[in-house]
């Protein structure tokens, strides 16, 4: 990989249309909100933030500052509600939070505070402990608990009185653990535990007549354990253990014919413990291990003749754990991990001579960790660090096209630190980050191919560069007033550039 000189970079950066961002500063004592779990319904953005007084709560965004504000404080004061992440539903997103009963209840949301509520209390006077909730057939199914029932499988379709109980799959009020693990096929298939057969693979189509055991994978009362899958050309691809070849890469089109292991990839009972799947480009892509090679990058067709290892990233036993896969441009981008280079992004086209690093953001051995990858404007973004801090990247996938976006005026002690997943909403990338005193809050990057700069603005920006010493110096301009609570304040929209290394501008 070669390195490039700092002249190049300066060169590079300057050469770079200058990008538009801004900060949603709703925390007053600059504690940040620190958001995640990014959706979006009724052409609004709603995340799970952390409000100053009532903690993790959901919070919603129009893209304005008066528009993002929390949607409820459900678990009262500052108890967690634990919002999980949304599934959306027509013009409706539901959820499962925690109140200050401690009790795990399903709760919906438009996106107004007026329409924030809870939809159902399955569990009277109990813990509904509602999860795993998935969208099949026009309708949310989920796993919640009941006194009657135990927890088992439950439905929705957005109102109150079309929430219910699918089927008791384990009779009684002992619990068959029901997961919803995926859709194939026009099925919806389970993870549920029944007697005699433990934890075994099961499918529904949403009714209690049509949901039957699909195939005992682990014969007898073991269980193969079905874990949650991803599904390709209307397979779903999932792992289970048959107890003869230990975690293995499993199929099925919904029917007892067409559920088979696909390959043995780590012979014997161990398993290869593929993990990480992801589906692009008419290929599963995943990380499994076995004992000569570790956990590397493979892909599959879903035949075991197809089912290869695409390339030896870190070369003998030793793995490089490909994790975060992510497709962009006909090329799937991952972390790895090598003895010399540490944990940085690679690419692949499923080959392994086009499969390559893209460059070395932490020189040597040290970690860049890349991750939170989103595709936004014909480009390629994500967070990486090359000390400490993680900042944001883009790439056009070329080493050249690959730069950190920070400040004209930062240091190397004021970096803006990427933290949790972005979200495209609105034409802006949305994302939380940490940039001098504002805590965790919740950013965007405009779009940055209407090469027209649009009104941006930071509020309370005094405080803000206040602590950025001399010579570093924001540019700022467009200066325009406005009043709040009877005193005169200033907002600027502030010139961003673009440099591969942030000590370089």
């Amino acid at each position: 990989m070669k390195k490039l000189l700092i002249p190049l970079l300066l060169l590079a950066a300057s050469a770079q249309a200058q990008d538009s961002f801004k900060v949603f500063n709703t925390s007053p004592i600059n504690a940040g909100i620190e958001p995640s779990k990014f959706d979006t319904v009724n052409n609004k953005l709603i995340f799970v933030g952390k409000h100053h007084l009532y903690s993790y709560e959901p919070f919603v965004s129009d893209g304005t500052d008066t528009g993002t504000h929390i949607l409820k404080d459900i678990a009262t004061g500052t108890q967690t509600s634990n919002v999980s992440k949304y599934c959306v539903l027509g013009n409706k997103a539901y959820f499962a939070a925690t109140d200050q009963a401690n009790d795990r209840r399903l709760w919906t949301t438009d996106g107004t505070s007026a329409g924030t509520y809870l939809l159902k209390d399955i569990f009277p006077g109990g813990n509904d402990n509602v999860n795993n909730l998935m969208l099949y057939n026009g309708k949310i199914y989920f796993s919640a608990l009941s006194l009657q029932h135990g927890r088992e499988l439950w439905v929705t379709d957005g109102t109150a009185a079309g929430t219910d109980s699918v089927k008791d799959i384990y009779p009684g009020t002992t619990s068959s653990q029901v997961l919803p693990i995926g859709v194939a096929n026009g099925k919806l298939l389970l993870s549920a535990n029944y007697p005699g057969t433990g934890i075994e693979l099961w499918v529904s189509d949403g009714t209690k007549a049509g949901t039957v055991l699909l195939k005992d994978i682990r014969p007898g009362s073991g269980s193969s354990n079905p874990q949650t899958g991803v599904t390709m050309n209307n397979i779903l691809y999932f792992v289970a253990d048959d107890s003869i070849h230990g975690p293995e890469l499993w199929a099925t089109d919904g029917t007892p014919s067409g559920t088979y292991l696909v390959k043995d990839i780590y012979p014997g009972t161990t398993g290869c413990n593929a993990s990480g799947l992801y589906a692009y480009m008419g290929k599963l892509w995943f990380s499994a291990q076995t004992p000569a090679y570790g956990a590397e990058l493979y892909t599959t067709d879903g035949t075991a003749a197809n089912t290869i290892m695409v390339k030896d990233i870190q070369p003998g036993a030793a793995p490089s754990t490909p994790t975060y896969m992510y497709g962009f441009n006909n090329r799937v981008y991952f972390a790895a991990t090598t003895t010399t280079y540490g944990s940085e992004c690679w690419s692949s086209d499923g080959t392994d001579a086009g499969t390559v690093m893209l460059t070395d953001f932490y020189p040597g051995a040290f970690h860049s960790t890349p991750s939170s990858f989103i595709a936004f404007q014909n480009k390629l973004y994500f967070t990486a660090r090359n000390d400490t801090n993680y900042s944001l990247v883009r790439t056009d996938g070329t080493d050249t096209g690959t730069h950190f976006i920070n400040p004209a005026w930062k240091t190397k002690g004021f970096a803006m630190n990427i933290k949790y997943d972005m979200a495209v909403y609105d034409g802006a990338l949305y994302f939380g980050a940490y940039f001098d005193s504002t805590g965790y809050e919740l950013w965007y990057l405009a779009d940055t191919l209407k090469r027209i700069p649009t009104p941006i603005y930071y509020t309370h920006i005094n405080n803000r560069c206040s602590h950025i010493p001399q010579p570093y110096k924001p540019q700022f301009h467009n200066k325009n007033k406005y009043t709040i609570q009877n005193r005169q304040h200033y907002a600027y929209r502030c010139n961003w550039q673009c440099g591969k290394d942030r000590n370089t501008i």
